[in-house]
Order: structure tokens, then sequence, then C-alpha cells
């Protein structure tokens, strides 16, 4: 339902807010169009919520939308770094220094619990940033299962040893370690 929806709101882009990429607008559009869903969701009967991460990239800013625990991560060379912040209980404790380093939250019990879902927690919830492309030259969008099964450290050296058209490769055969349910 959501990503048909997204690509739904993306076609129906003018060509001028395309062309000039056009990030108010996009913003503007693109959280009119969560809103929506978010009331559509939160209309059906159950207990039920989705976690959602995209960038539209564009040819001089990027726009990276995220809702949840999932992660962005940009990468400049040999440098790699998270650059959103999750919207979880945990991740407001660790900016409150209940943890050492983020690799923590990978292995706590609590790492489930108190994420913000799309259609469940915070109407029309959504966390914009806007990135100059001149900042990166890789940008990874990953879900719970890659960040449970890789740590930052070793993040960091697959990007570093893995050629250019194996990172992704490596980096989804680290975080399965053999185990289906983690590739995403």
């Amino acid at each position: 339902y959501i990503t048909g929806n997204l690509k739904k709101w993306f076609s129906s882009l003018d060509r001028k807010t395309l062309e000039l990429f056009n990030t108010y607008e996009f913003n503007r559009t693109l959280k009119h169009c969560m809103r929506k869903m978010d009331a559509k969701l939160r209309s059906v009967n159950g207990e039920h919520g989705a976690k959602m991460i995209m960038a539209l990239i564009g040819p001089e800013q990027t726009i990276i939308a995220n809702i949840g625990d999932l992660r962005c991560y940009l990468a400049s060379g040999y440098d790699i770094g998270q650059y959103n912040e999750e919207d979880s209980r945990l991740w407001r404790q660790y900016r409150e220094g209940y943890f050492w380093n983020k690799d923590e939250l990978r292995f706590s019990v609590d790492r489930d619990k108190h994420v913000s879902l799309f259609g469940r927690d915070k109407e029309g919830f959504i966390s914009t940033y806007v990135v100059d492309n001149s900042i990166y030259d890789r940008i990874y969008l990953f879900s719970r299962g890659v960040i449970e099964g890789v740590g930052e450290d070793q993040l960091l050296l697959l990007n570093v040893d893995s050629p250019a058209n194996r990172v992704v490769g490596d980096i989804i055969d680290n975080a399965s370690d053999g185990r289906k349910e983690y590739i995403s």
C-alpha cells in the first residue's frame, strides 16, 4: 500500500518540480501524501503499522525521509556514517547517554519496542533531510535486519574492503549470516 502510493505521488509531480528538484514542493506534497496514507492505515481495524525510509536523488541535492528505526548511511571515499536519526525510545536513550555506542542498540531486548510506526503512533509524522550530493558518493538505506546483523565497525570495513559493485551484496551477506529472515 505504502510503496504503491509513493509511486503514485512521485508520478503525479509536475515536470517543473522534477526538473528544478524543488525540495520545498517535494516535502510539501510528500507530507500531504503521507498524512493521507497514515489516516487510511489508522482507519483499518487491528494492530498494524509500517516503517519507511526513502531517498530522492536529484542533480545537486538528495531528500531523505524516514519513519521508524531504519537507517540511512552516507559514504564518501572510505568514510561512512549514519545520517538520519531513528524514531524510537532506544534512540532517544542513546542520545541521552544511556548507551556507550549505537552497536549496543542491536543487542537490546527492547530494540523492537516503542518504535514509531506509520499508521499507528504519530499522526502525519515524517522526518526529512535535505543533503547536498557533494558530501557523499554512496548512499545506503538499511532495514532493521541489516542494522541488527552488521555493526558499524564491520560496515566501515565492508565499505573500505569491498569493490563498489560488490559492497551491497557483501553487506547483505554479512548481515544475513545464512539466516534468510535478515535478508531485505
